[in-house]
């Protein structure tokens, strides 16, 4: 991360370095209470300045790309696509969510939130750190994809 140029500034002025900056915050001392929710929303933006492009199929463009560069195990597409439903749900007010003075946290429905915010949280965090580990294994300084169409085999 140190050795990044954009970096020096501390400003991420480009894609990795915004990731690279939503990194350090992951990586930063917060409170207990919300850190799945807050882990959540820095990755994202990490993830989403690494291969979100536009504003439209944030979704699509994720699975495809992190795809592309990490390559798709078994259900690699669902869990993504499951992140970013609860990440969107939550981000425009439509989850429920514990209050900060909330205090059951034995029932059901707390459970439920509190487990697929640290699903969320985690897979976020563990394909950003992935995706910034490809990207200094390969001493990449920015990310750029296109579509392929490959032609088909002639049949004989």
């Amino acid at each position: 991360m140190c050795s990044f140029d954009p970096l020096s500034e501390n400003l991420g002025k480009s894609e990795i370095g915004r990731a690279l900056n939503a990194l350090s915050y992951l990586l930063s001392d917060k409170p207990i209470d919300g850190r799945d929710l807050v882990d959540l929303m820095w990755a994202m933006i990490g993830l989403e300045a690494l291969f979100g492009r536009g504003t439209s199929d944030l979704t699509y463009q994720l699975v495809e790309k992190a795809g592309v560069l990490l390559g798709q195990p078994a259900g690699f597409e669902k869990s993504v696509k499951e992140m970013y439903r609860f990440r969107s749900l939550f981000v425009h007010g439509k989850a429920p969510f514990p209050g900060a003075f909330f205090t059951s946290d034995g029932m059901p429905e707390y459970e439920r939130h509190s487990n697929e915010a640290g699903d969320a949280s985690l897979l976020a965090s563990a394909v950003l750190i992935a995706s910034l580990q490809q990207i200094a294994k390969r001493n990449w300084k920015s990310l750029s994809f296109s579509f392929v169409v490959d032609e088909p085999p002639h049949e004989t």
